[in-house]
């Protein structure tokens, strides 16, 4: 079952989660597994070839998320997976920045884009995903200074606002379309 991760990392601490693994750096540190320098915009596979498709922390770094997911949309098979993850941008301390006038998502991070729940519902369908389920978690840090007051927030408020990642499962279903049609663009 091979499996596309897109956006693999380029730190030694970045973990690949692919049997191909693509970034833009043409020596990453992590030195993952079969790994192509390609651009999501652009993705150099043919069509069809990947049962799954990893997208983690990447979607808010590219200039177009609606290409690079149509891209993997089109190198994904048929009922192939999509795991994707993005930062949640109504977590507790989002909000709290926000509120304080601070950067909040995007930021120095390099982060340029950010959306909710559903925005990205109405990307990743725009994009010929569906069967889409959302769910929200912390994705481990090295280190994170928040961690008693994290505890808090998950003790007392629901996931939507207390876990910092917004993870989304969809899948590639079969195009009913004819040939002739999908050609045409119908």
């Amino acid at each position: 079952m091979p499996v596309l991760d897109v956006g693999s990392g380029t730190d030694v601490l970045d973990r690949a989660r692919g049997d191909v693994c693509i970034d833009l750096c043409r020596r990453p540190a992590n030195r993952p597994q079969n790994f192509v320098c390609a651009d999501a915009h652009h993705l150099p596979f043919q069509n069809a070839v990947f049962e799954q498709a990893n997208m983690l922390e990447v979607t808010e770094h590219v200039e177009s998320p609606i290409q690079c997911l149509r891209e993997i949309h089109r190198v994904i098979k048929d009922n192939g997976n999509l795991e994707l993850t993005t930062p949640n941008v109504f977590h507790w301390r989002v909000i709290l920045r926000q509120a304080r006038g601070l950067p909040a998502v995007l930021s120095d991070t390099g982060h340029i884009s950010c959306w909710s729940r559903a925005e990205l519902d109405n990307i990743l369908k725009n994009a010929g995903f569906s069967d889409i389920h959302f769910t929200y978690t912390t994705l481990p840090l090295v280190f994170t200074p928040h961690k008693t007051l994290d505890r808090m927030a998950k003790a007392i408020l629901q996931s939507g606002l207390s876990e910092k990642n917004m993870i989304a499962l969809c899948v590639k279903k079969p195009d009913k379309r004819s040939d002739t049609q999908r050609r045409r663009g119908e």
